[in-house]
């Protein structure tokens, strides 16, 4: 579950960014 903790840091850190994180990684599950 460390995945979590780090995406949590980087909703904290940088929230507009995680919303291209989050595409990114749904782009590339399928």
């Amino acid at each position: 579950m460390q995945r979590l903790k780090g995406i949590k840091i980087l909703l904290v850190d940088d929230e507009p960014n995680i919303l291209q994180f989050l595409e990114m990684g749904l782009q590339d599950e399928g």
